[in-house]
């Protein structure tokens, strides 16, 4: 199946990778994939051959991008086949790759390239774009600090670190990435979120299974006889992303376990968890979840004096997400907002 795409050519190589598909911005192509960004584009019209073949990213859902989509639509372009990003989404390759393989159920081969007009007219909008291996080093732009190790950590149980922790996870899961999440809780609750448990004679000295959302591990000891730090540490060459959680006093793992980055959690209980977490000495991300009406997201940030991630309650989100075996993400749109931002900050 030949994809003709008006993305840059890394993009075009990861989604070829994704899909089996030959995709470029070579001529005649069966599937044409037209993207808003990152070039700018204002009139997807001039690029509609086939509407049934043509896949709209629209990009933001916000005034552009409904604009966008709404001349896509207006061309013949069927709905389920123009993409809104909802603001604190991440949009990823395995998202658009299905996108694609759902447009190519339904394609219809053709060996007519696009007008030749459109060639002629838009020549700027189809130029390769500039490859980052191609600048001056000086001219590269900056590259991002990966976070390996994140900790979840916080003040009592009850606050959402698993719900959080195991939600990350298979966000990391889903753009590609190897994923490992270690539950360290009292008790370990990351299975419920799975939808299995490990179980055997353990790996490194933890249970251990391969779930959809990642690979889960739990100590076969409980972690106050036997924490294993160094075996968690030893994990960082198998795995893109180790993602840990806490218990509610982790003692000494604070310091044996190295973090990239801590997540803390807190909720609108001021005395109990609010204000001791305002004393500890630890630059991490703070989560507000769990926001009750009469305590606002400005007094928390203001009280510890951070910034903070807002999640907003969605209580039948997760426990239907819980009930069914999955991470909170897969049913509660407030959590996979609040995830988003989270992983966005977690590489800042």
């Amino acid at each position: 199946m030949r994809v003709y795409s008006t993305y840059k050519k890394s993009i075009n190589g990861e989604l070829a990778s994704c899909t089996g598909f030959t995709v470029s911005r070579d001529l005649p192509a069966d599937i044409y994939l037209i993207a808003r960004e990152p070039k700018k584009l204002e009139d997807p019209a001039k690029y509609i051959k086939n509407p049934k073949t043509t896949l709209i990213v629209a990009g933001r859902d916000n005034a552009k991008g409904v604009k966008f989509g709404k001349i896509a639509k207006s061309c013949g372009v069927p709905e389920e086949n123009i993409i809104l990003v909802p603001e604190g989404v991440n949009f990823t390759i395995n998202t658009l790759a299905e996108g694609l393989k759902r447009v190519a159920e339904t394609a219809e081969t053709t060996e007519e390239p696009l007008l030749e007009a459109l060639l002629e007219e838009e020549e700027s909008c189809l130029e390769p774009v500039a490859e980052e291996e191609s600048l001056p080093k000086k001219e590269r732009p900056a590259t991002r600090k990966k976070s390996k190790i994140i900790t979840f950590y916080g003040y009592k149980g009850g606050l959402g670190k698993t719900t959080f922790a195991t939600a990350l996870a298979a966000h990391f899961k889903d753009i590609g990435e190897r994923v490992a999440l270690i539950d360290l809780n009292t008790p370990p609750c990351a299975g419920y979120h799975f939808g299995i448990f490990p179980e055997g004679d353990g790996k490194n000295g933890f249970n251990f299974t391969e779930t959809p959302y990642g690979d889960l591990y739990i100590p076969a000891e409980p972690y106050w006889s036997h924490p294993a730090l160094d075996e968690i540490m030893n994990l960082r060459m198998d795995y893109g992303r180790i993602i840990v959680v806490y218990p509610p006093q982790p003692g000494a793992m604070l310091e044996g376990i190295k973090s990239d980055r801590v997540v803390i959690m807190v909720n609108s209980d001021m005395v109990q968890v609010v204000e001791p977490t305002a004393h500890i000495n630890v630059n991490g991300i703070y989560i507000y979840n769990l926001a009750m009406p009469d305590i606002e997201q400005e007094l928390v940030s203001e009280i510890l004096g951070k910034e903070v991630v807002s999640a907003e309650p969605d209580p039948d989100g997760c426990q239907a997400a819980l009930a069914s075996g999955e991470p909170a993400n897969r049913k509660s749109e407030n959590i996979t907002k609040a995830v988003g931002q989270l992983a966005a900050l977690l590489d800042k």
